[in-house]
């Protein structure tokens, strides 16, 4: 292992603890010079993130937030369109790609179960945008497509977890909360807005790639 991935580690443990991102941990270790280049024991970065977080008031615990569409606005995508935003942000697939995926799952699934709910609902919308992904997608539709990704997931129904740093594992997540979903990597939110919901949001589950699976 290489000191810059020693330290990628020890940054990456140590800001699990603190609460915070991997980004933020870094960020402040530089302010304060730590870096790779300097010798620095565990327990020195645990004191330099304790005091650094609490002097600028950072909340452990707290997701940070950083505004991404994913793409959204070269794309043209409509604005309710969570569902082809957070794919695309979480897997890096462009999200063109990943619209044009979704309506033709969307298509598929009518086809394929043309007497369910979701197909009715798909079907009936008077707007004619029912296959739309852009303007709302189910779980019904876009779970088979991750798992067609090599997504996984994980429900967390049973565990009360909520949308914070302390709660969810560290990567690449695309997280589910009751009527949307959002990408969430290295604990911090990429979305179009804070859907973090101050850390108290409850989270239905989330996806995570497999392990050697396509992201």
């Amino acid at each position: 292992m290489t000191r810059a991935e020693l330290w990628r580690q020890l940054c990456k443990s140590a800001a699990r603890r603190a609460g915070i991102s991997v980004e933020q941990a870094v960020a402040i270790l530089k302010s304060e010079g730590r870096t790779a280049r300097h010798h620095c024991g565990i327990v020195d970065i645990d004191n330099v993130l304790k005091r650094t977080t609490s002097k600028r008031g950072l909340r452990p615990g707290r997701c940070r937030w950083v505004r991404d569409d994913g793409g959204r606005c070269g794309a043209g995508g409509g604005t309710s369109d969570c569902v082809p935003r957070a794919i695309a942000i979480a897997t890096g697939k462009p999200y063109r790609e990943v619209y044009e995926e979704l309506v033709a799952a969307n298509r598929e699934y009518v086809r394929r179960w043309p007497r369910s709910k979701v197909a009715g609902w798909i079907r009936g919308r008077k707007d004619g945008r029912g296959f739309d992904p852009a303007y709302g997608a189910y779980s019904k539709v876009y779970r088979p497509y991750l798992e067609s990704l090599g997504w996984q997931f994980t429900s967390t129904k049973d565990h009360k977890v909520r949308l914070r740093a302390d709660e969810l594992p560290s990567g690449r997540l695309i997280v589910e909360v009751r009527r949307h979903l959002l990408a969430v990597i290295d604990h911090v939110i990429r979305d179009t807005f804070d859907s973090g919901g101050a850390g108290r949001r409850p989270v239905v589950g989330y996806y995570t790639a497999a392990v050697g699976g396509a992201s």
